[in-house]
């Protein structure tokens, strides 16, 4: 008698459910506590209306020393920056606040950089501290920058950017949109890792959560030359030659926008700010120790040659561009970007040619591979859901057997003008590939139309957006707000070539109609 074995797909789900049940086990049974750092404080703060208990690390003695906040950035966190912050604490008050997330309530704040520095400017009040000093690393020099720039906070004595971001061109693709896009397909990523993953706790000792999404959604970086430009206090740039964070570009872009500050760059990469913390603060002491004695530049002292310099608007061509390692990171992500919009993500490389932070080629193959790898997967997508969907209501009432099968012939026949006009039609590209895949028409001769296709489309977008740069984007929303009225008009018009040009065009089809029209005259004009 022969024996009947599982399918190993039987087995993988066994192995992944046992996985995953040991996983939360672990879970359960060691459940993961975080000890509060040894220098960790808290404080009552009221802003406005809201009223939230602030937790901060307070590192060195308050008493006759000068106040200087640190910023963490939320990706490397806290403890990141704490090497540091022990270095300068024998001559600073070190504070490094923890960003809120909720107020007393339970409510949830916003994450922006705006109402970041405004509590934090509550922190400094309720501590009542009259003058602080500004250190930001990475994110967290965009909340320095805001606090230094604000009319009702604290009186601020200095500023440090510590390999920090800036502007927007610079930063991630580049734009606020396609920043935005990106960071929202982490949710789903994220979400599956914690709760569909057998990580066995693992997940929360790593620094991509929701609260780390939810930071990047909320970022604008829009504003940041405006901002820069308006920094008053001395002012001091640092930044690690090889960071592959933050682009070095960032900060050479900074120092630009701000007349009078200093910038110093040191080899090595963005773990030395925490493994070589004394090379940081010696700088950092020295800038401050000039503060005090007034040799510090503030805006009103800069020279007039870089005052002219930062009025003038951003140059692409004064952006390093990527190189080695950074080159496949955008490549994939604009290859990743391609799920949200293949549109979008032809733009993003058009705009970062623009900026001058990658070549034209390196933009085209990403788009090109990330749009002909989602048709191919779209179209075989459609091959494995097949024609019987086609049977169940509603289809059933509009397509017959024999409009299946005319439809079939006219890509079969007219393939490739279906696909070149839909490449140009937002929003009739994935039902076309569907309903090729779902035809099964010839896969060899589609993906032959799909190549050549895309590759007219791809270039002729990326450097159409290359050479527009941002306003690109508003002519894309404007020809998506027409989009859709053209996507009906094109099914309805497929649909009709279908139902009756196609049958129209033969001899049988032309005396079939015939046939049809009179027994409708007959019934319903039966005397005419």
């Amino acid at each position: 008698m022969k024996k009947s074995s599982l399918p190993l797909s039987y087995w993988l789900l066994a192995a992944y459910a046992v996985l995953m049940l040991l996983s939360w086990m672990i879970q359960w049974q060691f459940p993961l506590h975080q000890p509060p750092n040894k220098y960790e404080q808290a404080a009552i703060v009221k802003h406005n209306s809201l009223e939230l208990e602030f937790t901060y690390l307070q590192i060195g003695n308050s008493d006759n020393q000068e106040t200087l906040f640190m910023f963490a950035d939320p990706y490397r966190g806290v403890d990141f920056i704490l090497p540091l912050a022990e270095e300068l604490s024998t001559e600073f008050n070190v504070i490094i606040p923890k960003y809120p997330e909720r107020d007393r309530d339970g409510n949830r704040l916003s994450y922006s950089v705006e109402s970041r520095a405004a509590f934090i400017s509550a922190l400094a009040e309720t501590l009542q501290l009259d003058s602080i000093h500004l250190t930001g690393h990475g994110y967290g020099g965009l909340i320095a920058t805001h606090i230094a720039n604000q009319e009702d906070g604290p009186n601020v004595g200095s500023l440090v950017l510590l390999a920090s971001l800036g502007i927007q061109e610079t930063h991630f693709l580049g734009n606020y949109t396609i920043n935005r896009s990106l960071y929202s397909l982490l949710y789903p990523v994220v979400y599956a890792y914690e709760y569909a993953f057998p990580h066995f706790g693992q997940f929360y000792n790593q620094p991509l959560n929701v609260e780390f999404i939810r930071t990047m959604m909320q970022l604008d970086q829009r504003d940041m030359s405006e901002r820069l430009r308006e920094v008053r206090v001395p002012s001091l740039i640092l930044h690690p030659l090889n960071e592959g964070y933050v682009p070095v570009g960032t900060s050479n872009e900074a120092y630009r926008l701000i007349p009078h500050s200093t910038l110093i760059t040191e080899s090595g990469d963005g773990r030395t700010v925490k493994n070589q913390p004394e090379m940081w603060s010696e700088h950092i002491r020295d800038f401050i120790e000039s503060v005090k004695l007034s040799e510090a530049l503030t805006r009103a002292e800069a020279d007039q040659e870089r005052i002219d310099e930062s009025e003038k608007p951003f140059d692409s061509d004064d952006v390093d561009r990527v190189t080695g390692w950074a080159i496949f990171v955008i490549i994939s992500l604009l290859i990743l970007s391609t799920l949200i919009s293949e549109d979008l993500a032809c733009i993003a490389g058009g705009l970062l040619v623009a900026s001058g932070i990658i070549g034209f080629h390196y933009a085209l193959l990403g788009c090109f591979i990330g749009i002909l790898t989602i048709d191919v997967l779209t179209y075989w997508m459609g091959r494995w859901i097949g024609t019987p969907i086609l049977k169940w209501i509603p289809f059933r009432w509009f397509i017959s057997e024999s409009d299946i099968q005319r439809a079939k012939e006219m890509f079969e026949f007219r393939g490739a003008e279906i696909i070149f006009v839909t490449r140009f039609l937002p929003g009739t590209r994935m039902p076309t590939y569907l309903a090729a895949g779902m035809l099964k028409t010839g896969f060899v001769s589609f993906f032959a139309y799909f190549f050549i296709a895309i590759a007219i489309w791809t270039p002729l977008l990326v450097g159409v957006s290359a050479l527009i740069g941002q306003p690109m984007l508003a002519y894309m929303e404007l020809y998506q707000e027409y989009a859709p009225w053209i996507v009906v008009i094109f099914i309805v018009f497929i649909y009709l070539v279908i139902k009756f040009g196609i049958p129209l065009a033969t001899v049988k089809g032309r005396r079939e109609f015939y046939v049809k029209w009179v027994r409708l005259k007959q019934k319903w004009m039966p005397d005419s």
